[in-house]
Order: C-alpha cells, then sequence, then structure tokens
C-alpha cells in the first residue's frame, strides 16, 4: 500500500504538471482541444491525490507502524477519530492535507465551469495547475508521508554524516575501543570541537527518537550514548 500511495502521489504531480503546460500551449496556441486535454488532467489530480489519503489513512486505522510516518503520529489506544486527524499532524500529512484540499476546490471550479467562461477558464486551469505542481513537488521529492522507518533512519544517517566526517567517526570508535574516559577523550576531540559541528551534532542526537533502538544523548546516558551516536552518524 506504501508504493500504491507513492504511485498515486507520483501520478497526482505528473498529471498537474501535464495540465499546467498543456494549458499554456492551448491558450497560446488557441487550440481547444489542448485546453480541454489540460482541464481534464486537472479534474484528474483529485482523484489522485485522494487515493494517496486514502491509503495512508488505512495504515493509521490499521496500526501499520512500519510507516515511519505513522509511528511518529499514531499508537494502538489512540481513537479513530484521532487516527483521521493525525493525517495532519506531522509535516509531511499537512502538506499532503493541504494539495488534497487545493485539489477539492480545482476540480470543483473546473467541473463546475466546464461550459461557462471559455475564455476565462483556460487561465484558471494553468494558474490551479500551477499551485498544485508546487505542492505535489513538496509531496513528492522534499516531505513524502510513504517513507517506512528503516527509509527514515537511513536518510537521518545521511543528513547527519558531513557534519562530521570519516575522521570525527573513526576517533570516537578508536576511543570507544580504548576504553578512554571523557575527560580523556574530549582533547582527542578538540579540532572537531566547534560551534557548528556542535550544534549539528546536538540538533542530530536530540532529534532521532529513543524508539529507534539507538542510543542518543536525548536518553539520558553520557559516554556510551556519544560514541554510539557518532557511529550511527
Amino acid at each position: 500500500m506504501d508504493i500504491f500511495g507513492s504511485f498515486s502521489l507520483l501520478l497526482a504531480f505528473l498529471a498537474a504538471v501535464y495540465a499546467f503546460v498543456a494549458g499554456i500551449i492551448g491558450i497560446v496556441t488557441r487550440r481547444t482541444s489542448l485546453t480541454k486535454s489540460a482541464r481534464n488532467a486537472g479534474m484528474a489530480v483529485f482523484g489522485l491525490v485522494t487515493l494517496a489519503v486514502a491509503s495512508l489513512e488505512y495504515f493509521f486505522f490499521t496500526d501499520n507502524f512500519t510507516m515511519a510516518y505513522v509511528a511518529e503520529h499514531s499508537n494502538h489506544a489512540l481513537p479513530l477519530f484521532y487516527k483521521f486527524a493525525a493525517l495532519w499532524s506531522g509535516q509531511e500529512g499537512s502538506l499532503l492535507f493541504w494539495s488534497w484540499l487545493l485539489s477539492i476546490y480545482a476540480f470543483s471550479a473546473l467541473f463546475l465551469n466546464r461550459k461557462k467562461h471559455p475564455e476565462l477558464m483556460p487561465y484558471v486551469g494553468v494558474t490551479l495547475a500551477g499551485v498544485q505542481t508546487f505542492f505535489l513537488t513538496l509531496n513528492n521529492f522534499v516531505a513524502t508521508p510513504f517513507l517506512r522507518d528503516g527509509q527514515r533512519r537511513r536518510e537521518w544517517r545521511a543528513s547527519c554524516r558531513p557534519a562530521f566526517g570519516r575522521e570525527w567517526t573513526e576517533s570516537a570508535s578508536a576511543i570507544s575501543r580504548n576504553g578512554d574516559s571523557p575527560a580523556d577523550a574530549l582533547p582527542r576531540l578538540h579540532r572537531f570541537y566547534d560551534p557548528v559541528l556542535r550544534s549539528r551534532w546536538l540538533l542530530c542526537s536530540a532529534a532521532i527518537p529513543a524508539r529507534s533502538g539507538f542510543t542518543s544523548l536525548a536518553a539520558g546516558r553520557w559516554w556510551p550514548g556519544v560514541s554510539r551516536r557518532l557511529a550511527f552518524c
């Protein structure tokens, strides 16, 4: 089902891009068939985004915690009403919810006025398609809600690694093998300890949830948590 939801969002993005490009070409060339095709593609976005929303809600109602977004914003004891509302409880779901609302408005405007205002509606369709393309770009390539929990951890690992580099990680591993205390270890890491790296490291440490199985500073442990957190990044 996660592939189904992701595929629906991708198709919705392609339909919005087509509606935008074809609508512009139809306006410039005054080809009625092309503007109608663009209008139909704009209306199709509603159905595709609805399928994606239904797919994500299915994961919430079935307590599918292999999905990172569901694991972060739901639990077994959550009432059904709040599981439905959990759709927009995070950034990824909120963007998907906004895309869904926009697709409803766009579908209503295009369908109800399909035989009215023939000179104005092509411009309306292009404008709506452009806004939909922006939101669907975010849904597909920036903040997708259809990541599995392992994928989310790999993304964090990839985003954290540039902050430290191989030399930092190797130094931390050597300190861990030697059993050095924090007081002995800090001088060996002083050349990495500038404010930028420190802030990014603390951010990564605090942002990894404790349930992910990795000990971090946020878990309340000192040196073992530091060494394992560095090895994770």
